[in-house]
């Protein structure tokens, strides 16, 4: 809408530019006139309109302002029809909820009866809660719940969420060491029922445990952060409540320093190398960092060391190759995962000629898709490609097997492998030179999901969802098991 300046026909003052439809008045003498009356009129920008021109102006004005009265009528009425129709549902409700409850008869006066019976209930539990909480009152007061053995049964309950004390293996794989002489583990647990973690180390020759550090945590969020690293005569550990790493001596377990290293932990990785760790932490700037643990210095990396990727961290098992270096078929076979000795796959061995002796583990490619494992040669002109199979073995009854494999790993000439058939989790070790079994066993039902397998000097440690068992690598006999089975 233009706005116009009027002149007053009354005193002649020109007015501040206004809507020029309707009757107007002026702020300096008060006189109220007709738009046709003025004396004269001008647009905002100062241009002086004739008589024909104020006119056309005037009625624009009156032409818009019409058709915004149109406008804002019909969004009365649509509003009108909107309530009336809401009125209309609320007192439809209303009738039908009182055709209900009037019509109910004799179920529904038992259910009513029922609702009071259990809120009377309610009450009563949530008074002699309160009297528990209190001290005032104990479950074997009462004399119902104490006949029934409840308070016993619950006491056993309770105790078992709240004291079971698990292997908690999502904050890293096991790091094998060696403590006063004694080959041990260090690894992650957890205590039900306080989100409480801890870094324990344990002898490998009978599960015993040598020490703990913890708990590392006061809440879930820094609970599920904590990470550890073993270099050498110390631990390194981290949680997700503070912005440091603390640094143990690994014999008397007493904190040696902290570093501050700006934001939380996300990755810890062992550089033995150089006594250092590796510290991957949140944010953009500075996410990569070396922690030299003699000093106690922090200085920033430009990116993550050899062995220290993600997906290495994850795994903790140096013999599993990279994708990449895998073909996706090999003579007709699915080519699942490849194992191969530590530095076989690198460029200096390569360049050396130097041959190495793994594993890979697979599916025919017929209609049976019957799990494999192919003994592989890799050396300078060979991958995992048909001219670097020296043998080959299919499973004796492969009918129902399923997570195959669940977990592997490669150790002094031998494979180590977990699957899942109709008769449970199994576990069976193969010689790589012609590609013999050299024992089997079917792991414990009642354990969980496995999750990886480990050797080192002879032990062989299976890792589950709660527990870590230590087995003889040369047999498989079970030597000891670390942490419970929630339930136990």
């Amino acid at each position: 809408m233009e706005l116009v300046r009027f002149s007053c026909p009354g005193c002649g003052a020109e007015l501040p530019a206004r809507d020029p439809s309707g009757e107007q008045s002026c702020d300096y003498c008060g006189s109220r006139f007709a738009p046709e009356s003025a004396r004269g009129a001008k647009t905002v920008g100062g241009v002086v309109l004739d008589h024909a021109q104020m006119m056309k102006a005037i009625e624009a004005s009156k032409t818009e302002l019409a058709l915004v009265q149109r406008k804002l009528a019909r969004l009365r009425k649509r509003e009108a029809k909107a309530e009336a129709r809401a009125s209309e549902q609320a007192l439809q409700a209303k009738a039908k909820t009182k055709k209900k409850k009037n019509g109910k008869g004799v179920w529904g006066w038992v259910t009513g009866a029922l609702s009071t019976l259990f809120g009377m209930l309610a009450l009563g539990a949530g008074m002699i809660g309160i009297g528990i909480a209190l001290g005032d009152l104990k479950l074997e007061d009462i004399p119902i719940l104490r006949d029934m053995g409840f308070a016993q049964r619950l006491d056993a309950a309770v105790d078992d969420a709240v004291h079971t004390e698990v292997v908690d293996p999502w904050g890293g794989p096991p790091q094998f060491t060696e403590i006063d002489g004694r080959p041990a583990v260090v690894l992650r647990t957890l205590k039900h029922g306080e989100d409480a973690r801890f870094v324990d180390a344990y002898a490998l020759d009978d599960g015993s445990r040598l020490w703990r550090l913890g708990p590392l945590s006061s809440s879930p969020d820094g609970a599920d952060h904590v990470r550890f690293a073993v270099v050498g005569p110390l631990v390194v550990v981290s949680t997700g409540e503070h912005n440091e790493v603390w640094i143990y001596d690994k014999v008397s377990t007493q904190r040696v320093r902290s570093v501050d290293v700006g934001a939380r932990v996300n990755a810890l990785c062992a550089l033995p190398e150089t006594q250092s760790v590796y510290v991957h932490v949140d944010g953009r700037r500075h996410r990569h960092q070396l922690v030299e643990l003699a000093a106690g210095t922090s200085t920033r990396a430009r990116k993550r060391p050899e062995g220290c990727s993600e997906l290495e961290l994850e795994r903790g098992d140096p013999s599993w190759l990279a994708d990449d270096a895998v073909r996706d078929r090999l003579d007709e076979v699915e080519l699942l995962r490849v194992h191969m000795p530590p530095g076989a796959a690198s460029d200096a061995s390569n360049q050396a000629g130097d041959s190495s002796v793994g594993f890979g583990v697979g599916r025919d490619q017929d209609e049976a898709h019957a799990p494999l494992l192919l003994g592989l040669e890799l050396g300078p002109r060979s991958t995992a490609s048909a001219d670097g199979v020296r043998w080959q073995v299919g499973l004796a009854e492969p009918e129902g097997v399923r997570d195959w494999p669940a977990a592997s790993t490669l150790d002094g000439g031998f494979a180590y492998l977990v699957w899942v058939d109709a008769g449970g989790w199994q576990l069976a070790s193969y010689d790589l030179g012609d590609g013999s079994q050299r024992w089997a066993t079917t792991l414990d039902a009642a354990g969980d999901r496995t999750l990886s397998v480990h050797v080192e000097d002879g032990n062989l440690l299976v890792v589950r969802s709660h527990i870590v068992e230590i087995r003889a690598a040369d047999t498989g006999a079970l030597v000891a098991q670390i942490g419970e089975q929630p339930g136990d």
